[in-house]
């Protein structure tokens, strides 16, 4: 979360991250247990190190900031101390991307995101100086997925289609203030069709790369090459995706879960489309 010279002590005196009301919906993800840090763009210094003692809600303490930051999450301090990292937004920029804000008088840099994933909360928590058993506190996490380098623009023809999916789908996470305002919905699903080749997967994993989401390929031949551990392998993919902000899940040929039940000739698959289905409901 964000803090300035102004509100810096506030944050700590209370154990209170807040921000505006607009942005609650996209701090959802974040729940008891999460690792967080303060970015004082007064002084460019990052600290930490806190963990959130439930899910954001608005006025956990409604006087807090003269009322101006109701989208609240309540913390505490997990480090033995307040730790704090100089040069914050140099340091950063190795690790995730930045955006710059300009003002009348000054201009500073903050991540595009409020919520990154276990990985990048890793990377992050390396530039403080940590003694090992602290790292313990990510244990359990399982990677999945991948992070696309591909872009709309690698995608060839299908200007229409393009157009469609970037105000439908990515404008909305690049301005989320007026997504807000105007009560679009951010995210969501999208059916993709055509014959093989014909550029669904890369569509898939540009959205991913625009939003700055993992890009998570679900398959027959993923699922089904763990014989006899597909149902335990699908449950482990979503709680692996549950620790992510962000995440496109591409399931690839659809026809293995949209076919009706008595047309599935898999006794696995007729075991795990139910598990698939509940986990996307």
């Amino acid at each position: 979360m964000l803090c300035t010279r102004g509100t810096e002590r506030e944050c700590i005196e209370r154990g209170l991250f807040g921000d505006r009301e607009w942005r609650l919906p996209y701090l959802q993800t974040i729940k008891k247990g999460d690792i967080g840090f303060l970015l004082n763009v007064s002084n460019d210094q990052l600290i930490g190190i806190f963990e959130a003692e439930g899910p954001p809600r608005l006025n956990i303490i409604p006087k807090a900031w003269d009322e101006e930051f109701p989208a609240q999450v309540k913390v505490k301090l997990i480090s033995r101390e307040i730790m704090r990292v100089e040069g914050a937004s140099q340091k950063l920029e190795n690790i995730l991307e930045l955006k710059e804000i300009k003002r009348d008088t000054f201009s500073y840099k903050i991540p595009k995101q409020n919520t990154y994933g276990p990985e990048i909360t890793e990377q992050v928590l390396s530039l403080f100086d940590l003694e090992s058993d602290f790292y313990s506190k990510l244990e359990g996490y399982e990677e999945i997925g991948q992070f696309s380098e591909y872009k709309l623009d690698d995608v060839a023809g299908l200007e229409d289609v393009k157009q469609f999916i970037y105000q439908r789908v990515i404008a909305p996470f690049e301005d989320e203030e007026s997504a807000y305002q105007l009560k679009l919905r951010v995210g969501g699903g999208l059916l993709l069709f055509g014959p093989p080749g014909t550029g669904k997967t890369l569509i898939a994993m540009a959205i991913a790369n625009h939003i700055q989401a993992r890009f998570i390929d679900i398959s027959p031949s993923v699922i089904i090459g763990y014989p006899g551990e597909a149902e335990k392998r699908l449950e482990n993919i979503f709680s692996a995706i549950e620790k992510e902000p962000r995440a496109v899940i591409f399931l690839d040929e659809a026809e293995w879960i949209l076919c009706k039940r008595e047309d599935q000739t898999s006794s696995v698959m007729q075991r795990i489309t139910p598990v698939l289905l509940s986990q996307l409901s």
